[in-house]
């Protein structure tokens, strides 16, 4: 048995003071004592078959390690639902008295969630906007298809221009010192539109094929080889094709090319998927504003323990965005010439909002019994699965080992909750 005291310190924290008895630690004593008989080996003794006065001699501290170890994470989660609180951050677990075969006390100290009071989440009043597709629409989406059906065809009788696929060599140096990273072979760009080094792309321009050139350009502040930054650079560039793009026609060829009978149930077929990404994103944006409206009508605020907490996540989340892009977090905030602090200040109000959706969509699905189903979080493992190239094993293993499982199945509940109030709410639908 167990006895808890709740102490309520504020209206986000509590204290439980957990006394398990002697009959309990007696029976976790027993427990632990078998379970390392046959995990054990001991010299002059069968595996399994040493006596318990041994292993007590010999493995005392290893025991009592794991006895409390034990009892202390199940008593904890009796406790919790004993008092019938709701934890939303791991507990900080202090003032342990453990003594063997009589009793463990120890104190949990753990931030919860309150009772938050909700207006009527039923019946709120939405709009619903939906983007009409229009003939430019749909003609954007056919010189997408046609760019995609592009031919590159070669040219030698004239020089690089602007729009040109070129292909090119080069190589970087300082002072004759050849610039780590700064050599390259086969690097394809289009002329006007790829980011090279400023100063580079430009000098290819006017190039004919088969010729190179000596282009000095000085090395910006941010360049990634620091030692080089701020620096007159050469850099020994070599044009070794120059292509150019051939379109096919807008015609009934280019649609049987993509599987349709002719140009206009091309047309048709664009226009039902731009209809259908149009309602996708309008449903969305419902969701969004089905929760943005409860909480803009919310009186409570978050404790600023986990502010702080969903302000380091989105700074790693900002961070891990910018890697693609060959920034770091530190580059990007010397460029802006803000500190982190004044980042962080910018994150923490949409950190505040996240906090409260997600407190209020919890609240809900509590009250209308919604749940993650496991076909549901089966199917969100696989789109996880498929969105990072893994298999489906691989990413269950993933989310276990990060113990991210119970956040998919919270992301799946609050997103389930988060439809349930669009079918709750009344719908003004606007064309646009």
């Amino acid at each position: 048995m167990i006895k808890v005291d709740l102490i309520r310190k504020d209206e986000w924290t509590v204290e439980l003071d957990i006394s398990v008895d002697r009959e309990r630690t007696e029976s976790e004593f027993s427990t632990a004592c078998k379970d390392l008989n046959r995990s054990i080996r001991l010299p002059g003794f069968r595996q399994g078959k040493i006596p318990r006065s041994v292993l007590e001699a010999r493995m005392n501290q290893d025991l009592q390690k794991k006895v409390v170890e034990s009892l202390v994470f199940k008593s904890y989660q009796e406790a919790v639902n004993q008092t019938k609180i709701v934890p939303i951050t791991l507990p900080r677990i202090e003032n342990i008295d453990y003594k063997k075969n009589e009793y463990l006390k120890f104190r949990a100290h753990v931030e919860v969630r309150p009772e938050i009071p909700l207006g009527d989440y039923k019946g709120i009043s939405l709009e619903k906007r939906i983007k009409k597709v229009t003939t430019e629409d749909i003609e954007q989406e056919l010189k997408y298809i046609q760019e995609r059906g592009a031919e590159l065809v070669g040219v030698d009788d004239r020089p690089a221009r602007v729009g040109d696929i070129v292909s090119i060599d080069y190589e970087g140096f300082v002072e004759g010192i050849p610039i780590p990273g700064a050599k390259k072979e086969n690097v394809s760009i289009e002329l006007g539109k790829t980011k090279l080094l400023p100063g580079i792309e430009e000098e290819v321009i006017g190039m004919e094929v088969n010729t190179s050139k000596e282009i000095r350009i000085n090395l910006p502040e941010n360049y990634p080889v620091k030692e080089f930054a701020n620096q007159l650079a050469t850099f020994k560039v070599g044009l070794k094709s120059i292509k150019v793009k051939r379109l096919p026609s807008i015609d009934d060829e280019l649609a049987r090319d993509v599987g349709k009978e002719n140009l206009n149930e091309l047309r048709e077929a664009i226009r039902v998927e731009l209809e259908r990404f149009n309602e996708d994103q309008a449903k969305r944006e419902l969701k969004n504003m089905a929760t943005k409206t409860l909480v803009a009508n919310s009186d409570f605020s978050p404790p600023k323990s986990l502010i702080e907490k969903e302000v380091d996540q989105m700074i790693n989340e900002f961070e891990n965005n910018l890697r693609p892009i060959g920034l770091t977090i530190e580059r990007y905030l010397k460029e802006k010439e803000i500190a982190l602090e004044e980042l962080r200040d910018d994150f923490r109000p949409k950190a505040i909002e996240n906090l409260k959706a997600g407190f209020i969509l919890d609240i809900i699905a509590d009250r209308e019994g919604i749940q993650a189903t496991e076909e549901e979080v089966e199917e969100g493992i696989e789109d996880l699965a498929n969105a990072f190239s893994k298999t489906k094993e691989e990413m269950k293993k993933l989310l276990a080992d990060q113990g991210e499982v119970d956040g998919l199945c919270q992301r799946i509940r609050r997103s389930k909750t988060a439809d349930f109030l669009v079918t709750q709410s009344q719908i003004e639908e606007i064309y646009e």
